[in-house]
């Protein structure tokens, strides 16, 4: 399955040294965005289930993309594949392993 984002190196990484993000395809194609602090916390309305919070700056908006909670929600669906990889990169299940516990945010 084909992603419907890349990382974008034409843009400066900045300090927080997140490198942007480009939609290249759907109706968000051509948004160039970092995200900031990412972080989890119960649900408060079912226990078994985390929900992810996340800061992002908009670097490049083309097309003029309102920011709406369709585009939030298609950001997060971005952040958890992104972090996904990221955890089979390392090979290890880093949730459970303790390098990032419940309640806590990832830069």
């Amino acid at each position: 399955m084909n992603k419907p984002y890349e990382y974008d190196d034409n843009f400066s990484i900045g300090e927080d040294k997140n490198l942007p993000i480009k939609i290249i395809e759907g109706k968000y194609a051509g948004l160039v965005y970092r995200y900031g602090k990412i972080n989890f916390e119960n649900d408060p309305l079912e226990a078994e289930l985390l929900r992810c919070n996340f800061d992002y700056d908009i670097i490049a908006n083309p097309n003029d993309i309102t920011e709406d909670q369709d585009l939030i929600n298609f950001l997060g669906e971005i952040v958890i594949d992104v972090l996904e990889d990221e955890m089979k990169e390392l090979g290890e299940d880093f949730l459970r392993s303790g390098k990032i516990r419940e309640d806590s945010e990832v830069d």
